[in-house]
C-alpha cells in the first residue's frame, strides 16, 4: 500500500510546465493528474502549466502539404521557459516529428537533435527535464486514407500505414535518455497494452482518430504519469472509489469515479473548464509576451485568478466525494471559513490566504477566537485554524477519542500537517494535554494558557480556587468517578506529564500568578517544575498580578515565535 507521505519524484511546491503537440494542448491527462493530487494529497502545493501547442514538433520538420508549416518548439521555447519559471518541464514530442512518413535516418536525426537541444535549454534555464515517449499511432482508427510505403506523398491527412513502427524507433530512443534527464515516462507501452486489450474485447474499437486519444487514452496517460511521480507501479491500494479495471494499462492503476464524466459530471466539467481556460491563457501569454502587449500579463493574471476559484470549487466537491463532508462557506475576518460536521459534532476551519509549507495548523481545543492574538498572527503567516466542538466533556477519554477522529478525518480531507499545534485555554488545557498524552505523535507543540491541569482544582474547587459545583458534578459523571474516588483520581494531565515529556513535545505556558479560578500553583506551576525535571522543553511566562482573565499576551510575539520555531 502506498502511504500518503511517500516521497514523490518531484518536490512539493514545484512549478511544472508541459510542452508538446496537440495531444498535450488537449491536456486532459494533465488535468486528471493534477486533480488526482488534490484527492490523494489534498495538502500538496504544485503549479501545473500546460503550454502544449497543436501541430508542434521538436525536429522543426513539416510535411510539404502542411499549410502553414508546423511550428517548432524552438520558436517559442525561450519565452515559455521565461514565463513558466518552472522547476520541472515535461515534454512530449514525436507524433508529428516523423511527419507521418516511413522511417528515414535524416528525419530521425532531426528529431534526436531537436530533442537534445530542447533538453539542453531546459537544463540551462535551471529546470529539470522530464521526457515522455510519443504515444501510439493506430492505423485502424484513421478515418481517411492510409498511404502505402510506395506512395508519392505522406502527411497528416494521408499518413503512412506503418507509422506506428516508425514511432517504435522514436520511443526506444527516448527511453535511452534516462541518464540525461530527470526521468523518462513511457506512455507508449501502457497505451499500446490498453489498445490491445480493448481490441481483444471489441475488434471494432476505435482509438479516437488514430492519432489523438480520447478520454480513455488520456486517463491511461494520467495514470502512468501519476505512478511515475509517486515512484510506484501499483496504486491499487490507494483506497480509490472506482475500479477502472477495464482501463488499467500494465500498472494496475485506478482512479476515483469522479474522474469519469459519468461518475461526476459536475467535477468533470469544472476540470475541463479550468484546464482549457488556463491552457489557452498560457499559450496566448507566450505568444504575446515579447510583442509589447501590456494586457498580456493582466489577461494571464485574470485567468489564474479564475482558475484558482475553480480549483477551490473542485477541491470542495472532491472533499465531499471522498469524505462525505458537506461544507458551508463564509468569510471570517477576510479569510475563507469552512463549517462542517465530523460525526455529530460541529467543526470549523479557517483557511489562510496562502498556506505555509507543510500546511501547519493551530487547533483550538476550546473557546475559539477568544483572546486569539496568537491565532490571528499565525493565520496571517499561513497557518490554518481549526476548532472541533466537544465542549462540556472536560477532556475525558470519550472526548479525546472524538478529537482523534476529527484530526484523522479533517487532516486527511483538508491536507493538513500530520501534527497540530494545540492551544488549550482554561479548561481547554484538559483537552490539549490529555490529547497530547494519548496521541503524542499527532502533536507538534502545546500552547497552554491559564490551563486546567487537575480537575480537582477546577471545577472541583478542592484547593484554593473558587471551583464550580454544578460543573464538578458534570465533570465527575464524564470521568465516571464519585466524590470519594476523586481524591485518588490519577487521570489528570498532571498525572501524565512523564508521557508527554518522553515524546519531547515542546510547551509554552502563559498564566497569571493571581488566578482565582484556576490557581497557577495548583496547575501550571506544577507542570513547569516537573516538566523541567524530566528534561522536557517548556517556556513559561507568568503575568504578575493577573487573574484568570485576560488570557494570552497583548503582544503575542513570544507565543508566535515559539510555535513557529517548532514547525518543521
Amino acid at each position: 500500500m502506498i502511504a500518503a507521505n511517500e516521497p514523490m519524484m518531484i518536490k512539493e511546491g514545484s512549478r511544472i510546465a508541459f510542452l508538446g503537440d496537440s495531444i498535450t494542448e488537449n491536456g486532459l491527462y494533465i488535468a486528471i493528474a493534477e486533480a488526482f493530487f488534490w484527492h490523494y494529497k489534498p495538502g500538496i502545493q504544485m503549479t501545473w502549466m500546460n503550454m502544449g501547442l497543436s501541430g508542434e514538433t521538436a525536429s522543426g520538420l513539416s510535411e510539404p502539404s502542411h499549410s502553414p508549416p508546423r511550428p517548432c518548439i524552438q520558436q517559442r521555447l525561450e519565452r515559455a521557459l521565461e514565463s513558466a519559471k518552472a522547476d520541472y518541464v515535461m515534454v512530449c514530442y514525436g507524433m508529428n516529428d516523423g511527419i507521418y512518413h516511413p522511417f528515414a535516418e535524416d528525419r530521425f536525426a532531426a528529431y534526436c537533435s531537436g530533442m537534445k537541444e530542447l533538453i539542453g535549454q531546459i537544463h540551462a534555464s535551471g529546470a529539470r527535464a522530464i521526457v515522455m515517449t510519443p504515444p501510439i499511432f493506430d492505423e485502424k482508427s484513421i478515418p481517411g486514407k492510409l498511404s502505402t510505403i510506395d506512395a508519392e506523398e505522406f502527411g497528416y491527412a494521408e499518413p503512412y500505414e506503418g507509422y506506428n513502427q516508425v514511432l517504435d524507433r522514436y520511443v526506444e530512443w527516448v527511453k535511452g535518455l534516462q541518464e540525461e534527464v530527470h526521468t523518462v515516462i513511457d506512455i507508449y507501452t501502457p497505451l499500446r497494452a490498453f489498445l490491445e486489450q480493448q481490441r481483444a474485447l471489441n475488434p471494432g474499437y476505435r482509438w479516437g482518430d488514430g492519432i489523438h486519444p480520447e478520454a480513455d487514452g488520456h486517463r491511461i496517460m494520467a495514470q502512468t504519469l501519476i505512478a511515475k511521480l509517486l515512484q510506484t507501479n501499483d496504486m491499487k491500494d490507494l483506497n480509490d472509489t472506482h475500479d477502472m479495471s477495464d482501463m488499467n494499462g500494465m500498472n494496475g492503476i485506478s482512479l476515483p469515479a469522479y474522474f469519469l464524466e459519468s461518475g461526476s459530471p459536475d467535477i468533470y466539467a469544472k476540470l475541463l473548464k479550468r484546464h482549457e481556460g488556463l491552457s489557452a491563457a498560457w499559450r496566448e501569454h507566450i505568444a504575446q509576451v515579447n510583442q509589447g502587449k501590456e494586457e498580456a500579463q493582466e489577461q494571464l493574471s485574470s485567468a489564474l485568478q479564475h482558475g484558482a476559484s475553480l480549483e477551490q470549487e473542485i477541491r470542495e466537491l472532491i472533499l465531499q466525494a471522498d469524505h462525505g463532508i458537506q461544507i458551508r462557506k463564509s468569510v471570517w475576518n477576510g479569510y475563507l471559513r469552512y463549517d462542517f460536521h465530523i460525526g455529530d459534532h460541529e467543526a470549523l476551519l479557517i483557511v489562510p490566504k496562502e498556506a505555509a509549507p507543510g500546511r501547519p495548523w493551530v487547533w483550538r481545543t476550546e473557546f475559539f477566537d477568544a483572546f486569539a492574538q496568537a491565532d490571528h498572527a499565525l493565520l496571517a503567516k499561513g497557518w490554518h485554524l481549526a476548532y472541533y466542538q466537544v465542549s462540556d466533556r472536560y477532556g475525558c477519554p470519550e472526548s479525546i477519542e472524538l478529537m482523534h477522529t476529527f484530526q484523522q478525518q479533517a487532516g486527511a480531507a483538508f491536507g493538513l500537517a500530520e501534527q497540530a499545534a494545540l492551544f488549550g485555554f482554561s479548561r481547554g488545557g484538559l483537552y490539549a494535554f490529555n490529547y497530547a498524552a494519548t496521541y503524542p505523535q499527532q502533536v507538534a507543540a502545546l500552547y497552554l494558557d491559564a490551563p486546567v491541569l487537575d480537575i480537582r482544582s477546577w471545577p472541583g474547587g478542592k484547593g484554593s480556587g473558587i471551583g464550580s459545583p454544578a460543573e464538578w458534578i458534570d465533570c465527575m459523571a464524564h470521568y465516571c468517578i464519585t466524590e470519594e474516588q476523586a481524591a485518588g483520581f490519577k487521570g489528570n494531565p498532571l498525572d501524565q506529564i512523564e508521557r508527554v515529556a518522553a515524546h519531547h513535545i515542546p510547551i509554552i505556558l502563559v498564566s497569571g500568578d493571581a488566578d482565582q479560578v484556576v490557581p497557577y500553583t495548583e496547575n501550571g506551576a506544577i507542570l513547569d517544575t516537573v516538566y523541567r525535571e524530566l528534561g522536557g522543553e517548556i517556556e513559561t511566562i507568568v503575568k504578575p498580578g493577573v487573574d484568570h482573565h485576560p488570557h494570552s499576551l497583548e503582544d503575542p510575539t513570544p507565543i508566535v515565535d515559539f510555535i513557529l520555531s517548532k514547525h518543521v
